[in-house]
């Protein structure tokens, strides 16, 4: 992955933090169910925020990041790799 790669992947990162947090601060501490939430969509959103909130807290290093989470360093690749990051 080029420099340039690495940056647009940080910059979409904060931007999908942006748009977590707004959607949290707008709707309280959770979303209330209603029809059309999906509680599973919920649960994979704050399983997003926290593996990228890692990630960025720990400088880009996974065994840092796993640590903070309480998981492995490859659950960490895994569950950013789920959230749609490029892992590598």
């Amino acid at each position: 992955m080029t420099k340039q790669e690495k940056l647009s992947e940080i910059k979409k990162i904060r931007a999908d933090l942006l748009a977590l947090e707004i959607k949290v601060l707008s709707e309280g501490r959770f979303p209330a169910p209603e029809p059309g939430f999906i509680l599973e969509d919920f649960i994979q959103e704050v399983r997003n925020h926290y593996y990228v909130s890692a990630i960025q807290m720990a400088g880009g290093n996974a065994t840092k990041a796993a640590a903070l989470l309480g998981v492995t360093s490859a659950g960490v690749a895994k569950g950013l790799k789920k959230a749609g990051y490029v892992v590598g």
